[in-house]
């Protein structure tokens, strides 16, 4: 069996608060899921985050495919071609958690200025940048959503969530083909993550009454804290296990 009785129940409950999250916010299933698959399962990582994210981010793009911003995004997923790239190759040489605690301490003063920023518009500078950030975080820390979240923190609801899970999407097409050209694609991840799926929709069935009531609203307070939240993870990850 790839996971025991107790390591499928914590990370179902995991991936079920996760997903509640994402769909309220937009992104937040790496951030809770990912430090427990780590310190429980590590052999299980990169690969089976990956995979839980399809379903999940391809549902939310659907749902939402009227509120996708496809201009600036095209520009973001153009800017996180190279840095995956150039994320896999540091990673090589660099020890993965210095790197990731070194991302997350940039997200988290990104964090601290963007609270204290007035509004920016999206610009397609601004949409690069925030991909290859995406990219580079994606590949050293596992944590991505949180550059292109704090890209569109005073967008609607509808098109942070529908926006962010297109970009999801296109990066973990991007990462999976990568591992698979390394042969880094093991049975083990694949059975985890499909095992976990229908934690995936009871997540987003407690989240709907949620972003019903939310609407339109704009979601920048939850934004910056999950934003906050991920780069703490990945400085802690660091510290603990440097």
């Amino acid at each position: 069996m790839t996971l025991s009785v107790g390591e499928w129940l914590v990370f179902f409950v995991a991936v079920a608060g996760g997903a509640a999250i994402q769909n309220v916010v937009g992104f937040g299933l790496a951030l809770l899921v990912a430090p427990i698959v780590g310190v429980v399962r590590p052999d299980l990582m990169p690969t089976m985050m990956i995979l839980m994210s399809f379903p999940l981010s391809t549902t939310m793009a659907i749902r939402g495919r009227r509120d996708i911003d496809w201009t600036n995004l095209n520009w973001s997923i153009l800017g996180r071609l190279p840095t995956i790239a150039l994320g896999a190759w540091i990673v090589s040489i660099v020890s993965t958690r210095m790197l990731g605690g070194l991302v997350g301490a940039l997200v988290i003063v990104s964090c601290v200025i963007s609270a204290m920023s007035n509004v920016k518009p999206i610009t397609r500078s601004r949409a690069l940048g925030a991909g290859a950030f995406s990219g580079f975080m994606e590949t050293t820390a596992a944590v991505g959503g949180a550059p292109m979240a704090l890209l569109y923190q005073h967008r609607p609801g509808p098109e942070i969530r529908s926006t962010l899970a297109m970009s999801f999407i296109a990066g973990k097409s991007i990462a999976f083909v990568a591992l698979a050209v390394g042969g880094e694609i093991t049975r083990d991840p694949i059975v985890a993550a499909v095992s976990l799926f229908p934690a995936l929709f009871v997540g987003t069935v407690l989240a709907k009454p949620l972003v019903v009531r939310l609407g339109t609203k704009p979601l920048r307070p939850a934004v910056l804290v999950l934003c906050a939240a991920t780069g703490l993870v990945a400085v802690l990850n660091a510290l603990l296990k440097g």
